[in-house]
């Protein structure tokens, strides 16, 4: 199963989307950590290759909290 990043960048304009292929979840969720580390702004989340919710920028902002490094 393929896993998509959805980044909108410009949460106003919901066209605005990059979206990213992942073969798994987890390396979605890391993708998604490291563009939150990097600065990105907006909404994320991950979809599966059946356009279904798996992951809402909720949850993913709070799995990468608890893998920050103190």
């Amino acid at each position: 199963m393929t896993y998509f990043l959805l980044h909108r960048y410009d949460p106003k304009e919901q066209h605005k989307v990059r979206k990213v292929p992942f073969s798994t979840e987890p390396e979605a969720v890391i993708g998604a950590c490291a563009l939150i580390a990097g600065g990105a702004s907006g909404d994320f989340e991950i979809r599966n290759d059946k356009d279904e919710p798996v992951t809402t920028d909720e949850e993913i902002r709070e799995r990468c909290k608890a893998t920050r490094m103190p």
